[in-house]
């Protein structure tokens, strides 16, 4: 999906790029708690939904026996429930990564929707490295094998122990194209946490 701004068209790439950029406006600390990344890259998005004209909704709810998400975009909204057929951008982020692979793949990739969404993103923080390569293919498999998403992006921080000052980032985007044909990018960065260490490793909590 591209998003005209001024004279401009920008997509998820665009808007995953940006975010990396941001992110150490942040200011998060390492002795930080988990879940504190965890708010501020939701509020990030959320803010971004508003500015680019979209309802931005926190744990929502297309129907009332459904599990909330972290996050929406839609175009239009009553307040309550929203009609996947408005979806722009439907986003999870877990903090515990390395426990949640494939509950949070089956909240993409399990829908019944007889649409396309725009823009999915999910972002899986702690993922042992040992695990990366696999939870690129499964998130990688589940967007090309069910094709309800026209642009994805799968954002994951490599776990680190408590001494470490930085934080590997891998984001693969992929996109079916044009055609159909799935294309895949991938953007590597290193966040590097700012303030005073605490001395206690917030990965675990």
């Amino acid at each position: 999906m591209l998003i005209k701004i001024g004279k401009f068209n920008k997509g998820l790439e665009d808007i995953i790029e940006s975010f990396l950029y941001n992110y150490r406006k942040f200011g998060l600390e390492k002795g930080s708690h988990g879940s504190h990344a965890t708010h501020a890259e939701i509020n990030y998005f959320y803010d971004l939904g508003g500015q680019l004209g979209f309802w931005s909704e926190v744990e929502a709810r297309s129907k009332s026996n459904e599990q909330p998400a972290d996050l929406v975009w839609v175009d239009d909204y009553d307040g309550y429930y929203y009609n996947p057929k408005n979806l722009v951008l439907f986003m999870e982020r877990e903090t515990r990564g390395w426990e949640k692979i494939p509950y949070t793949a089956k909240k993409f990739f399990n829908k019944k929707w007889k649409i396309t969404v725009p823009m999915g993103i999910a972002i899986l923080d702690n993922v042992p490295k040992g695990r990366v390569k696999n939870t690129v293919n499964l998130f990688k498999n589940g967007f090309e094998s069910k094709k309800l998403f026209d642009e994805f992006a799968l954002i994951i921080y490599e776990k680190t122990g408590s001494k470490e000052k930085t934080k590997p980032i891998l984001a693969n985007i992929f996109s079916l194209g044009n055609g159909n044909k799935p294309k895949n990018k991938t953007i590597k960065a290193r966040f590097e946490f700012v303030g005073k260490y605490r001395g206690n490793d917030a990965d675990e909590s």
